[in-house]
């Protein structure tokens, strides 16, 4: 089983994708949703979540980003971290990290498109290297 903290820019750059079968941010959502990914949750990642994800900017359906949270929720794994040791670039990004240090005791990845944000230690990956995994996986 993967688990894998998933950045709201995956989330955002998968809802704007042109093209869904050529976009890796919407590849790591759909693989999430079947089961393939274990998303892994805090309180604070999907208030983080909600928060992104309304903004008017956007222009997604307020209806449809509550059933991608549900489902994400439905499909995951919550928990409640402790605050990690290490500070993040932009503070917005604490919550994934602290619940990728969390879960440290699983196979556990952080995908994000702002890999700098983060410590380059570890299994923090953007959306391709995540894909590149999963298919490294399934063969």
């Amino acid at each position: 089983m993967i688990f894998a903290v998933i950045d709201t820019n995956i989330l955002v750059s998968a809802l704007l994708a042109s093209d869904p079968q050529t976009s890796n941010p919407y590849k790591i959502i759909v693989a999430a949703l079947s089961g393939i990914i274990t998303p892994v949750l805090s309180p604070d990642i999907l208030d983080e979540y909600q928060d992104v994800l309304l903004r008017s900017k956007f222009g997604f359906d307020p209806g449809k980003v509550q059933i991608i949270i549900e489902e994400l929720i439905n499909c995951g794994l919550v928990v409640k971290p402790v605050i990690s040791g290490t500070k993040v670039v932009d503070a917005d990004d604490q919550c994934f990290y602290d619940a990728y240090d969390f879960c440290q005791d699983y196979p556990i990845y952080l995908v994000t498109g702002n890999r700098r944000h983060f410590p380059l230690n570890g299994n923090i990956v953007s959306a391709a290297e995540m894909c590149g995994i999963l298919q490294s996986n399934q063969n």
